[in-house]
């Protein structure tokens, strides 16, 4: 890049999130490119400044969770031109953002926009939306400064490879015995009660499918009992009358620890026949790209962006509640979950389905994201600082003639 522009990025730093993901897929990128980037890091960083291989510096917080008391004085630090957050809006200060050049890269997951993120988005002078559900609903809300820049996902991390492989190598590593099995894999955060992923709907439907497939069995990649503010999975699976023999959970040290690698997950979408995916509504939805990517077909609720992400399986209807006051999401019903796994069933191995789904993710790849969207979303922050400059340098050269 021809700009030799300092950019402040808001976010976490840890590989086992959504945010994490994307920061430490785009950061380095930009770094590469000739900006120089330094990253807040809300979650991963403690107590010191730290830096990566790329000599990239991490920036930790002090005590507000989400940096509203320190995200100045990082600013300043870094001598940034501008600072990007990715991040729920809501959680963010707009009189902090206010006086800073604030790019905010935001989720959209209900419709309308929720009204605390529409208000402390007015400080934004740009907002990116990573999904076309999204970019819609914001222009509806007024808001003309909006850029597309959806997700990417590492298409040399996430590739379809020998199943027998995968399954034999998920057993040696973890001990989990896939063999002769039809898996339905899940793969969300637990976080937050109820949960917006729709661990209940996924378990109530996997409960009356593998019924009648006994040899079917639920992976499920998560936290199983709440750590985070989450649900109790083993409650809900009880409920709904699931043997616990019937589901297989991700190895939780493992997990909550962060030590299992994008390879490991890789492997799991691999040896899996479908994700089940029936989130009430999501922002961008990752885990449908990675599965997609790695030729997994999915299922996932007709709504926001996991509308616009479902490249080969089936979309479910869901019924509208608010979840918060002025927008709705979807409850994804539950009978036709059960008609979409019996669908998967009957198309298991169906090497057609997987080919669509790893030819429609690849849109996603994080050096065509790059490409496509993210560096001319990072020229338009560069214009308007170029022109911020001319105006500052204009106004002072008027009053030095004053002066004279």
């Amino acid at each position: 890049m021809d700009r030799n522009m300092r950019l402040l990025w808001l976010s976490n730093w840890c590989d086992n999130t959504g945010y994490g993901n994307q920061t430490r897929l785009f950061v380095p990128m930009l770094q590469s490119v000739g900006l120089s980037m330094a990253v807040a890091a809300f979650w991963g960083v403690e107590a010191q400044p730290a830096r990566t291989n790329d000599g990239i510096i991490l920036l930790p917080r002090v005590s507000h969770p989400y940096m509203n008391d320190v995200i100045d004085s990082h600013y300043r630090y870094h001598r940034a031109d501008a600072v990007i957050t990715l991040i729920d809006p809501f959680v963010l200060d707009e009189r902090v953002y206010a006086d800073l050049h604030w790019v905010a890269w935001t989720p959209i997951d209900g419709e309308p926009i929720l009204p605390a993120t529409a208000q402390v988005l007015q400080s934004a002078r740009r907002v990116w939306a990573m999904s076309r559900f999204g970019e819609r609903l914001l222009h509806q809300a007024g808001f003309s400064n909006v850029d597309y820049v959806p997700h990417g996902v590492d298409a040399q991390t996430f590739h379809p490879i020998d199943r027998d492989e995968a399954r034999a190598r998920l057993k040696q590593e973890v001990g989990l015995d896939l063999a002769k099995r039809f898996v339905v894999m899940i793969n969300a955060a637990n976080k937050g009660t109820p949960s917006r992923k729709g661990f209940y709907e996924a378990f109530a439907a996997f409960k009356v499918f593998s019924d009648a497939h006994p040899e079917a069995i639920l992976y499920v990649h998560s936290e199983q009992i709440g750590l985070y503010g989450g649900e109790q999975l083993p409650t809900l699976a009880q409920m709904v009358g699931l043997a616990p023999e019937k589901i297989l959970y991700a190895p939780q040290y493992h997990y909550v620890c962060g030590m299992l690698p994008p390879r490991y997950l890789n492997d799991c979408y691999n040896a899996s026949d479908v994700l089940l995916h029936p989130a009430h509504g999501e922002g961008f939805g990752i885990p449908l790209v990675e599965a997609q990517m790695a030729g997994l077909p999915v299922i996932t609720t007709d709504f926001s962006a996991m509308s616009e992400l479902c490249f080969a399986g089936w979309k479910v209807q869901g019924l509208p509640f608010m979840p918060a006051s002025g927008t709705l999401h979807r409850l994804p019903l539950i009978p036709p979950l059960i008609e979409a796994l019996e669908a998967s069933y009957q198309q298991r191995g169906d090497l057609s389905l997987r080919q669509q789904a790893q030819n429609g993710a690849q849109d996603y790849a994080a050096d065509v994201v790059f490409e496509r969207h993210l560096l001319p979303a990072i020229h338009k922050i560069a214009d308007e600082i170029d022109a911020k400059r001319a105006r500052r340098e204009q106004r002072e050269g008027i009053r030095e003639i004053t002066r004279q």
